[in-house]
């Protein structure tokens, strides 16, 4: 028995049957894959906001930050004053000077009568322009004490370590040395009713003489003249 074709699946048999005789065997042509595109290559302009960073170079140190303190000047040499009464007042105590008042007495360059501050004693320096005028100005004043020369001392050191006044030993004279050099002679005497201690100080042809007010005072003039008299070097 043969079976009847549907009359649509013969004439679609028909017209593939055409097709495939108009263009023959050939094998279709596959259409070629496009070449994928790559994507551009990331820019190398830095962006504004980050500046791009430049690393130095191996043979190229980055300079050193240094710290140049200026050299500094000496302080100059003051030279002593060349007027008599600023070359004494140059070697009186810096506690004194501001209180003394200079002159300039008969043979001698100048003189300084000054004040302690805080007590009642006053001292005279007066500056001479050699050893031979010291020593003659410094042995009148000796002499008034009438005794002789190297006759003691007129203090004594305590076990405590201070000074104390011995005027049981006034009038006395002697030599004395500052920092283990002989520096001149000094005299204790009870002029009128006031203590008085006179020294030469031969380095600098300066004679020195403290007073106190009445003898009561006999230790402040003595720790006075030992600790701050002076002249000064």
């Amino acid at each position: 028995m043969t079976t009847a074709r549907h009359p649509l699946r013969t004439a679609t048999s028909l017209l593939l049957a055409l097709m495939l005789t108009a263009c023959g065997s050939a094998s279709p042509t596959p259409t070629p894959t496009p070449t994928p595109q790559l994507s551009a290559a990331p820019s190398t302009t830095p962006s504004p906001t980050q500046p791009p960073t430049t690393p130095p170079s191996s043979s190229q140190a980055s300079p050193a930050t240094a710290t140049v303190s200026p050299t500094p000047t000496p302080s100059p040499t003051i030279p002593l004053p060349t007027d008599a009464a600023g070359r004494l007042l140059a070697h009186i105590p810096d506690a004194l000077r501001p209180t003394c008042t200079t002159s300039s007495p008969e043979h001698a360059l100048a003189a300084a009568d000054c004040s302690p501050a805080g007590s009642d004693l006053t001292v005279r320096y007066v500056l001479y322009s050699d050893s031979v005028t010291l020593d003659a100005a410094y042995s009148a004043i000796a002499e008034q004490a009438q005794i002789e020369p190297d006759t003691g001392s007129c203090f004594e050191l305590q076990a405590d370590g201070t000074v104390s006044a011995t005027p049981d030993n006034w009038p006395s004279e002697n030599s004395y040395d500052v920092d283990g050099v002989p520096a001149g002679r000094y005299v204790c005497q009870v002029l009128g009713d006031r203590p008085t201690i006179a020294w030469s100080y031969e380095r600098l042809d300066i004679l020195g003489q403290a007073s106190a007010p009445t003898t009561a005072d006999y230790d402040g003039l003595v720790t006075f003249w030992l600790d701050d008299s002076g002249p000064n070097r």
